[in-house]
């Protein structure tokens, strides 16, 4: 068991043959991917480093799930990924604007709702920082929960602003640990 486990996803290019002849050529995720495992490193997370076709929709999922499984109670899993993202119609209706977010991965596509499924693994105790460096990041990581939350009453008298509920960004993730 461990008490603060990290996954970090970066993508210079992804698998051609997947998306149609186009090869998603950036020129910086891997580096952000290994800098921000030597953070976490640095802060003494378990961490895994998950690079351009080793980062397939398959794996993502395993390790998110094998981190819910070795997570001690009240860890903290740091999840960054580097990357393009996307946008997919949204097929069961639970997006306003009718689109899923994705991460696109090596080989695929792993459309938010997957991400949302793949949260409830983790016991409720559980700490989950995603860190997001794509296109459509904002909503990749929004959970369910968040909307029913952003109407209660104890949060909106805390976090409620002239424009809306917001959420306070985590300034320091040695805090976590």
């Amino acid at each position: 068991m461990a008490r603060a486990i990290s996954i970090h996803i970066g993508l210079n290019n992804v698998d051609p043959n997947a998306y149609n002849g186009w090869d998603g050529t950036l020129s910086a995720c891997v580096n952000d991917a290994q800098s921000m495992q030597n953070i976490a490193n640095s802060l003494d997370y378990t961490s895994i480093l998950i690079l351009n076709e080793e980062a397939t929709a398959d794996r993502i999922i395993s390790e998110i799930g094998q981190a819910a499984w070795n997570l001690e109670e009240n860890g903290i899993l740091l999840l960054t990924y580097s990357g393009h993202g996307g946008q997919v119609p949204d097929v069961n209706g639970d997006e306003a604007d009718g689109k899923d977010e994705t991460w696109v991965l090596y080989d695929r596509q792993l459309i938010d709702d997957e991400l949302y499924n793949l949260w409830d693994q983790f016991g409720s105790g559980s700490r989950l920082v995603v860190v997001s460096d794509s296109c459509h990041s904002g909503t990749v990581s929004r959970n369910r929960e968040y909307l029913s939350l952003a109407e209660a009453g104890a949060y909106a008298r805390v976090y409620h602003t002239r424009s809306g509920p917001r959420l306070r960004p985590a300034r320091d993730i040695r805090g976590f640990c």
